[in-house]
């Protein structure tokens, strides 16, 4: 591989702007070093697990804004049926109240445990750009000696 190919491999590496295809390829033309083909794999591989997270809180985040819609519907509800009394209904309703609040304290937790997640790929994702970006340098210093 010719150098200036391999220093444009490595500029890539260094921005972290390596697509699955291009590792892909990489892969099959053994054009970096296995361990740093690995690792950008793992690299990707955490980019995936991130963006799931992400989508997972934006569901949970639209199901609390549901819940919430239907909290006003059921409060409506019930402060229609205040001056009939107690009835099954408005027992229906505030049963119906408080399940939906059970659901938001979950909901809100899976949010919380999914943010800490993300905080701890991120972290991971930022230890494995700081041994890339040393190996980088490692690569770059060798085809310095070499020339």
């Amino acid at each position: 591989m010719a150098r200036a190919e391999r220093a444009t491999l490595l500029d890539k590496v260094d921005g972290g702007s390596v697509s699955a295809e291009e590792l892909s390829k990489w892969r099959e033309a053994s054009a970096l070093p296995p361990k740093m083909l690995e690792t950008l794999g793992t690299l990707a591989a955490l980019k995936a697990k991130r963006a799931e997270g992400a989508r997972k809180v934006a569901a949970h985040s639209a199901h609390i804004e549901a819940t919430f819609t239907n909290q006003t519907r059921l409060r409506e509800n019930i402060k229609s049926l205040e001056n009939v009394g107690k009835n099954t209904l408005t027992d229906r309703y505030l049963k119906d109240l408080d399940k939906e609040e059970d659901g938001l304290i979950q909901t809100r937790r899976t949010i919380g445990s999914l943010e800490e997640d993300d905080a701890t790929i991120v972290a991971k994702m930022d230890a494995i750009r700081l041994s890339l970006a040393s190996e980088v340098r490692k690569l770059r210093a060798e085809a310095t000696d070499v020339a």
